[in-house]
């Protein structure tokens, strides 16, 4: 670990395996610390304790027996250093396997400390740590850095979560990885930033990179850079006019793997909200939209329609032209809608061929005391003419000469106020369209129809 990071870490202190080599060590070193003193049983169960330590007081040193069971110098390394890139690890190990423990240097580890130890060989370990000596330890105190100080002393002060002056951990990530606000790098960047005691960190995407292999852009050749990389995918540069590579690169292997995890995240959370064929979304996410929206339009005093519609004869197209056919009229289908609706209105598929499509415009008329310039009926008729216009030339000559919908529309609050009498009062709707004929669109007790 680098002495930017060194200088900037501040915190406790946790001891592996519950070993006679451990325990001469923690008896040591644990008298002279002020800094908290833990003790765990394996290396797996340091890495629980670790991540959820409190940013307030982080593990930022572990130290490793060298006869823990399942030790692997390079393994435990790559381990923890995943989780933090800013762990300073000690190999702890009696002088006879001094040879073993000076080998941990090559593997991931900083510092080790032969048992039985002098006071002033772990007093080196422990200044170069990092650790908090009491004060009547003979270990010198430690020169914390002044804006890594100011950022203490903000906490201190203030003990707001939203202050940004706070120190960062992994808890935030996570929770903006929950939110979904889009924030998880501005996040990862300012946490990096005060690990490393540094406010120029900067993370330029991929994208931007002219030569897209992640190199900066021509204003951005002064920084020190290093590629951000998960596996072959490329996510951008990791960057500072004062940092060295060598101090940022272990913090673009910790970015990628966030950033990795964010993807991901996104990807699943879109399948588990959308219908795979049509892209519009599901019934989950329609149950989930509608509790939502009237919870905002009951406080805004908005009104909220639901219109619930099928296909005329859907099941002659699957019948007679095969489910390919059928699976492009459902997809032609929403597109068509998508293009005739408005920015804030939203359109699920919640059945074979039946869909729901939310009405909600969140801007509302554009002037005061007008009328919205795309009300939700005109919409609608728009939306019915132009199916009943829709041609499928992919079909050949024996396509069907249009189609047409049966649809049904409830409003908020006048209809009703909760979201499943709603959605009911707007299927019954619908099916009284396809009892009238079909081709139709019930308002209240008015229908349009198809050409109409």
């Amino acid at each position: 670990m680098n002495q930017a990071q060194q200088r900037s870490r501040r915190g406790g202190a946790i001891f592996v395996a519950e070993t006679a080599t451990a325990s001469s060590a923690y008896e040591l070193i644990q008298p002279m610390l002020q800094s908290p003193c833990l003790r765990s049983e394996s290396v797996f169960d340091a890495i629980g304790t670790i991540s959820s330590s409190s940013a307030r007081e982080p593990i930022t040193t572990v130290f490793i027996s060298c006869d823990a069971p399942g030790q692997e110098p390079l393994r435990t390394s790559g381990s923890l250093h995943r989780l933090d890139p800013g762990l300073r690890l000690v190999m702890v190990a009696p002088d006879s396997r001094a040879q073993e423990a000076r080998d941990s240097l090559s593997q991931g580890f900083d510092d080790y400390l032969l048992i039985p130890a002098t006071r002033e060989d772990t007093a080196r370990v422990i200044n170069a740590a990092q650790l908090e000596p009491k004060i009547d330890s003979p270990v010198e105190p430690r020169q914390v850095r002044e804006a890594k100080e100011r950022l203490v002393q903000q906490i201190n002060d203030q003990d707001d979560d939203r202050d940004p002056g706070r120190l960062l951990g992994d808890v935030d990530l996570i929770n903006d990885l929950l939110d979904e606000q889009g924030v998880l790098l501005d996040t990862a960047i300012r946490l990096i930033g005060q690990k490393l005691a540094l406010d120029d960190i900067k993370f330029i995407p991929a994208q931007d990179a002219p030569d897209q292999q992640g190199r900066p852009t021509e204003a951005d050749r002064s920084m020190n850079t290093v590629v951000v990389s998960w596996r072959g995918e490329l996510f951008g540069q990791l960057g500072s006019p004062s940092a060295t590579a060598e101090q940022l690169r272990p913090w673009s292997a910790w970015l990628a793997r966030w950033l990795k995890l964010d993807r991901i995240h996104h990807h699943y959370r879109r399948l588990a909200w959308t219908d795979d064929l049509t892209g519009a979304g599901n019934r989950r996410a329609f149950d989930r939209s509608i509790q939502e929206i009237l919870v905002r339009s009951k406080q805004q005093r908005r009104e909220v329609s639901l219109m619930v519609f099928d296909i005329d004869n859907f099941k002659m197209y699957n019948d007679q032209f095969g489910h390919e056919a059928g699976d492009q009229v459902l997809q032609e289908i929403v597109q068509l809608l998508k293009s005739v609706i408005r920015r804030g209105d939203r359109v699920f598929r919640i059945g074979g061929d039946e869909f729901v499509v939310i009405f909600c415009d969140p801007e509302g008329p554009r002037k005061a005391g007008s009328r919205s310039p795309d009300s939700v009926e005109s919409i609608a008729r728009r939306f019915q003419a132009q199916v009943c216009d829709m041609r499928f030339p992919k079909l050949g000559v024996d396509a069907p000469g249009s189609l047409s919908i049966s649809a049904g529309l409830a409003t908020y609050p006048w209809d009703e106020k909760e979201a499943s009498s709603l959605l009911n009062i707007a299927d019954q709707r619908a099916l009284e369209s396809k009892r009238a004929g079909k081709g139709t669109i019930t308002f209240g007790r008015r229908r349009d129809e198809c050409g109409d």
